[in-house]
């Protein structure tokens, strides 16, 4: 079992997913994951979902956002490896 630090608000603002087109109440930010908060579903049962606020997309708490996850990244050169001119 993980533990999930989290900073809470102290009121809970709506923010809409696009995901699912659904409304959620902020709970709090998640600590030590940049741009995720807790939230929980408006007229829910109270049950928390992961909110990326980047993508404004709602996922479960032991799962990842699918945006971020597709997200391109970029090649970086391992610094170890250096160029030699040999000729």
């Amino acid at each position: 079992m993980s533990i999930i630090n989290v900073e809470t608000f102290t009121w809970m603002k709506p923010i809409k997913a696009r995901n699912t087109s659904k409304t959620y109440l902020m709970i709090g930010q998640v600590k030590g994951v940049a741009s995720t908060l807790l939230v929980t579903l408006e007229g829910g049962n109270g049950g928390a979902v992961m909110f990326c606020q980047k993508h404004d997309f709602a996922y479960p708490i032991k799962g990842k956002c699918a945006e971020c996850q597709n997200t391109p990244r970029e090649e970086t050169t391992d610094a170890s490896v250096t160029a030699r001119n040999t000729g």
